[in-house]
């Protein structure tokens, strides 16, 4: 009934601002479908992998949550245990802390996954389908694999995240009024959840799982892709069955996303990526003329964020953008194996770099950030950000969204990006090259980018700070809500008093 009456209260409120003080016009139907938005009163987001402040599942939870209040729900989260150690002192909202497990993406049949095969609710791989030798060889090596697996078995991970869901449950005791979020959702996470509802009595649900993984990252899908891709699909839609009663709604952060899952049989919506609503300071002059431009390579560096390319990167331009003292390089790094990404010209610069004051402008041509910056502090170095440098691998990011380019964008600041990727799209959406950034075909372009960002500042920081609102108004807690059809619950009251 709930997610019947979310669907019609745009007509129902059209049919309330018409009609002139008598509500004869409606039908008892309507009248039960508004009552029924209004009671629902609480949003309860799940994430076993929100463990501390900081990083985007944070991120993430904090913007659903302010999202949810503004629509007039009481929002509550329930997170990894650890979290609770970790929450910031002024935390505001309902907290929960039941689970002993995380990265249940670990068995994923998607990119992220190491699945190869589709499993069983409890975890264990599925041996029904004998329709070929190569299906019977593949199900039989990935149980023999998983034995192998003594931290991170697939059926002991199931095991635990049911553990989590009936300690929610007995603490939250939910009821048909509330909704269900999985803010970082996966097929492996459905499995569990399935497991998790035929443990546990609960009334019938409307529930909500956001993805945000690839499915696939080749253009031509090999053969083993396409199956597992296939097989994705079947296992997510075994998922659905298995949740009646209970209400289902799937979304994906990104239309590519969106079109792969729709791809394999899934019916899925997509929804704008929630970001931090941030007004930082004007970025068109520098306090000093002569001062650096700062470069941010924001997030600590991964295979698919372009770790392997900071190297060269660094080396392109220490020839030219260092010796002029016209660009500063800002980076986090782990405190280990950084050798392996800065060229050993530049490791003098790095040593002097870890140890320049926080309180005093770097006096090289490297700035590093430590791996555990609080999330003040990620923003506030966010906010020093002179143009943002992305070097991620734009097969991964061809259809996943980038928060740390959003985080970006919403700042106004300008970005130099991959092409043919996602974070490529929302430079065109904002009117191509050139308009809040650029996009680069090889690594080798970046270089010349930097020389037009510095020729053409003023006037590209003008276009981005106006690109900024739209972001904030676009890719917010609330509008995300809104998008996944969770209805402005003190807009209906208003309709109803």
């Amino acid at each position: 009934m709930i997610a019947r009456a979310g669907a019609r209260l745009p007509k129902l409120a059209q049919r309330f601002a018409n009609f002139n003080g008598s509500f004869e016009a409606l039908t008892l139907i309507d009248f039960v479908s508004l009552m029924d938005v209004q009671q629902t009163t609480r949003l309860l987001f799940i994430d076993d992998n929100l463990r501390d402040q900081g990083g985007h599942y944070f991120e993430l939870a904090t913007q659903l949550l302010d999202g949810a209040n503004q629509l007039g729900y009481a929002g509550a989260i329930a997170t990894h245990k650890s979290f609770a150690t970790h929450a910031p002192q002024n935390w505001q909202h309902d907290l929960q802390t039941p689970f002993n497990v995380r990265r249940m993406l670990r068995w994923s049949l998607g990119v992220d996954g190491a699945s190869t095969v589709e499993r069983d609710f409890d975890g264990a791989v599925l041996t029904g389908d004998r329709s070929s030798l190569g299906q019977t060889a593949r199900q039989y090596a990935a149980a023999l694999r998983d034995r192998t697996r003594l931290k991170h078995h697939p059926k002991e991970m199931v095991r635990l995240w049911v553990e989590g869901m009936k300690d929610l449950f007995k603490n939250a005791r939910p009821t048909i009024h509330d909704r269900l979020v999985l803010n970082t959702g996966d097929d492996f996470v459905m499995l569990a959840l399935v497991q998790a509802l035929r443990e546990t009595s609960v009334p019938p649900l409307p529930i909500h799982v956001i993805f945000h993984f690839s499915l696939c990252d080749q253009p031509t899908p090999s053969r083993n892709v396409q199956r597992r891709w296939e097989a994705w699909g079947n296992q997510v839609n075994r998922c659905l069955q298995a949740l009646v009663p209970h209400t289902v709604h799937l979304h994906a952060t990104t239309p590519g996303l969106a079109q792969q899952i729709q791809r394999v049989g899934v019916d899925v919506s997509a929804i704008s990526y929630p970001t931090r609503i941030h007004r930082s300071k004007s970025k068109l002059c520098k306090p000093n003329g002569s001062e650096r431009m700062r470069v941010v390579l924001a997030g600590l560096p991964r295979a698919e964020k372009g770790r392997g390319q900071i190297r060269s990167f660094l080396e392109s331009v220490a020839s030219t953008g260092f010796a002029d003292q016209r660009l500063l390089v800002s980076m986090q790094m782990p405190d280990k194996r950084w050798q392996r990404m800065v060229p050993a010209s530049l490791h003098n610069d790095y040593q002097n770099a870890k140890q320049q004051p926080n309180d005093q402008p770097p006096s090289c041509p490297l700035e590093v950030m430590t791996n555990n910056l609080s999330t003040a502090a990620y923003h506030d170095w966010l906010d020093s950000a002179d143009v943002g440098l992305f070097l991620y691998d734009p097969q991964r990011y061809a259809n996943r969204c980038s928060g740390v380019l959003l985080e970006m964008m919403i700042r106004g600041v300008p970005v130099i990006v991959p092409n043919q990727c996602w974070l490529a799209e929302q430079v065109e959406l904002a009117g191509g090259q050139g308009s809040i950034g650029w996009m680069y075909d090889q690594h080798s372009q970046i270089p010349d980018l930097l020389d037009r960002f510095l020729e053409e500042r003023e006037a590209v920081v003008q276009r981005c700070a106006q690109h900024a609102s739209l972001i904030a108004e676009r890719h917010c807690g609330r509008n995300a809500l809104l998008e996944m059809g969770i209805t402005d619950r003190l807009h209906t009251q208003s309709l109803v008093a």
